[in-house]
């Protein structure tokens, strides 16, 4: 069962100590990520590699594969900005790790993931992702158009500005 929660408070939490192994997540990236050396040591890398390369296909497979990791919070957002299909009947739905994994072994995404999965009118999910990065320091952002449709789905990393001389 998903617990509301707002996301901006999610953000602000002090950080927990890490718990990922990015030389094993180098190793075993999924296909979708192997092409992206910027997204190797990326939560949404653990997350994949942990779903066995898989993007999942569902609403319900995003949350049972957060769910691996920990309690899974959940909001829906029915007005959101971005994007401009969502609606009252079309929310986005947060996603978010409430706690650490209490299984030892498991990498730490409490605070490091959070996904944002949208429907548009034509049918066709969307999932951004805010994903912290153990070897920039930075969060990754990313997006998976179409993922309940595309086989396999397109996983898109945004692009960081070059900087600047």
């Amino acid at each position: 069962m998903l617990t509301p929660v707002i996301l901006i408070v999610l953000l602000s939490s002090p950080a927990v100590g890490v718990h990922f192994d990015s030389a094993t997540s180098r190793k075993k990236a999924p296909a979708v990520v192997q092409s992206d050396v910027s997204l190797k040591c990326s939560a949404i890398t653990a997350l994949l590699t942990a779903n066995g390369g898989k993007i999942p296909k569902s609403v319900d497979e995003w949350i049972k594969s957060l769910a691996r990791f920990g309690k899974v919070n959940g909001v829906l957002a029915p007005l959101s900005r971005a994007p401009a299909s969502t609606t009252c009947e079309r929310p986005r739905i947060l996603l978010a790790l409430q706690s650490a994994p209490d299984k030892p072994g498991m990498p730490n995404l409490h605070e490091r993931l959070f996904i944002g999965l949208t429907l548009d009118a034509k049918g066709n999910w969307t999932a951004e992702f805010i994903s912290k990065n153990l070897s920039t320091h930075e969060f990754d952002f990313g997006v998976i158009e179409d993922f309940n449709k595309t086989d396999p789905p397109r996983l898109t990393p945004a692009r960081r500005p070059e900087p600047s001389a």
